[in-house]
């Protein structure tokens, strides 16, 4: 995540990186915004998207095989993808339609669900859509990865060393 994160343009400034557990999370890469973000662009959430697949795909990298410590992470780009198509109207193929929204209930003030309002074929279609962000921005990530991977070993070995490093030691690694 935290290659990742430093190679996009048009991501938050990373902070810091550790691989100390903390509650269901096997380690963090912590970064901050710049300045305040009062909306995500369609590049932002995409580099989002792609800072989360970095760690599936440096496992599949560096140890070629898969495990279930990516499924967070999967879970939140694949939500972040389907909120670009069903809620923000971020793609062409779909244009700027609600596709999904959501119910709310005024006196317990929760979500209770989503209602759909579109056929069989349009949910097939968002489903391909969303499939394709994320299976793009994973190719994009595979690409960094492969052309950094020295890098990404440099900073994994320091990682191992120092178990949390900030962002001037990450600078001096990854620089």
């Amino acid at each position: 995540h935290a290659l990742i994160t430093h190679l996009m343009e048009h991501s938050d400034t990373l902070h810091k990186l550790t691989i100390i557990p903390r509650g269901m999370s096997l380690g963090i890469t912590f970064s901050l915004p710049e300045k305040d973000r009062y909306t995500m662009d369609k590049r932002y959430l995409e580099a989002q998207i792609a800072i989360l697949l970095g760690g599936r795909a440096a496992e599949i990298l560096i140890f070629n095989q898969k495990n279930t410590g990516a499924s967070n992470d999967i879970e939140r780009a694949t939500d972040i993808a389907r909120r670009m198509v069903t809620e923000w109207g971020m793609t062409d193929e779909l244009g700027p339609i609600v596709y999904a929204k959501k119910k709310q209930d005024p006196f317990l003030g929760r979500d209770m669900g989503e209602t759909s309002n579109f056929s069989e074929t349009t949910a097939v279609k968002i489903d391909e859509v969303v499939r394709s962000i994320i299976e793009e921005q994973m190719e994009r990530v595979n690409s960094l990865l492969e052309e950094h991977k020295e890098t990404l070993i440099t900073l994994s070995e320091a990682l191992l060393e120092h178990e949390v490093l900030d962002r001037e030691e990450i600078l001096d690694v990854l620089d």
